[in-house]
């Protein structure tokens, strides 16, 4: 499954789980040992099939929900296969946020090029490792 690689830096720690500051913003990941409370050059990986996509206006308040990140984006692509389709969406990082998603759901939230989306995903989802 395709990943998104985020670079950044640890501002925090809190146990297993850091927060690393990306050019798209603050993310939480899970980093074991592989980080110190500040560590410079980390790699933060999401993984497609961990992205949700919501329209903005129906995207649940951060409170309401256990994924920790989340970021407001442009849909720059879609990819449609017979049932999944790829979603690429501009978050503002380096490289582009990749989401899979159903074909039903691409209909749904009418994905296409230009389209306003929150991005979303866990924590416990995302690895921090030193890179």
């Amino acid at each position: 499954v395709e990943e998104t690689v985020l670079s950044g830096r640890v501002v925090d720690r809190e146990g297993e789980l850091a927060t690393v500051e990306t050019p798209a913003g603050r993310v939480r990941a899970l980093a074991g040992d592989a980080a110190g409370p500040e560590a410079d050059a980390m790699q933060v990986s999401v993984r497609a099939d961990a992205v949700t996509l919501h329209d903005p206006a129906d995207a649940p308040a951060t409170d309401a929900t256990s994924a920790r990140n989340r970021f407001a984006g442009e849909v720059a692509g879609v990819e449609r296969g017979e049932a999944v389709a790829r979603v690429v969406v501009d978050v503002g990082a380096d490289a582009p946020l990749a989401a899979l998603v159903t074909t039903d759901s691409v209909e749904k939230l009418a994905l296409g090029p230009g389209a306003r989306v929150v991005a979303s995903f866990k924590a416990t989802a995302t690895r921090a490792t030193p890179g």
